[in-house]
């Protein structure tokens, strides 16, 4: 695959909103209230575009199981 072409996919380690709330089963007003109360980093890309790393979502994941 051409250099140039991969590098705008998407990586299979970060999570769009949607992928995320169909994950969490919730709305994208919980995800966005649980950045606001920094208890979820989200990586911004533009102003409609936001990511969630793997390593984060599953951090916060285990967390919420203790």
């Amino acid at each position: 695959m051409d250099k140039q072409i991969s590098e705008k996919l998407p990586s299979p380690e970060f999570f769009t909103r949607h992928d995320l709330c169909s994950r969490w089963q919730c709305s994208t007003d919980t995800l966005k209230r649980r950045e606001k109360a920094r208890q979820l980093k989200a990586v911004h890309l533009g102003p409609h575009c936001v990511r969630y790393s793997l390593a984060d979502v599953l951090e916060y994941e285990r967390e919420a199981r203790v």
